[in-house]
């Protein structure tokens, strides 16, 4: 497959890489975290689909660290630095918390993480150290689907300015079965 924002193809393993992504988003969608809820509660109050996704949507920005800042926060050389003074002036870390498993890799991401584990051992130091660093400062807290998603991004070479496009597109099949389960109960 041709990556549009790359001069290259993208080869089997980062193909196998971006279906894992999707899988792990496909499953995120039926929780009840932001972006699903807010589909729900729009598609239940306006019986549109169109709204029910831009409700998604607008959780993004307002709910999840924006995804171009979690991939420039990886993108540094050692982001795990950076870690005491976002705590200390009380700054969220881009692409960490809000999970369903505070102490340990959510289920549904270790598909993920063991493939950066495996194919990108730079960027998985990266998440690890972070990860540990917070550990040491007395917050247990794990990489989110949006640091994730930055990883992928990343490891695809995609520009940061796409990678939210990348969370999007992994997020919209699951929010369609949302909604059009919503909107025939309507």
């Amino acid at each position: 497959m041709k990556a549009f924002w790359r001069d290259s193809e993208l080869d089997d393993d980062e193909c196998y890489l971006l279906g894992e992504l999707w899988e792990a988003h496909h499953a995120s969608c039926f929780r009840d975290n932001a972006s699903s809820v807010a589909v729900k509660v729009a598609a239940d109050a306006s019986g549109d689909l169109s709204k029910a996704f831009i409700a998604g949507l607008s959780t993004l920005g307002a709910k999840h660290a924006p995804i171009e800042k979690t991939v420039w926060f990886l993108q540094r050389d050692a982001p795990a630095v950076h870690v005491a003074d976002f705590l200390k002036i009380g700054k969220k870390i881009p692409g960490w918390g809000g999970t369903y498993q505070n102490d340990q890799t959510d289920p549904l991401w270790k598909g993920i993480d063991l493939l950066i584990r495996q194919y990108y051992p730079n960027l998985y130091f990266k998440l690890e150290s972070v990860t540990e660093t917070l550990k040491a400062h007395g917050r247990m807290i794990q990489p989110n689907p949006s640091a994730y998603t930055a990883c992928v991004a990343i490891a695809l070479q995609m520009p940061a300015e796409l990678a939210p496009y990348l969370f999007i597109n992994m997020r919209i099949g699951g929010w369609a079965e949302i909604a059009f389960k919503h909107l025939r109960k309507t």
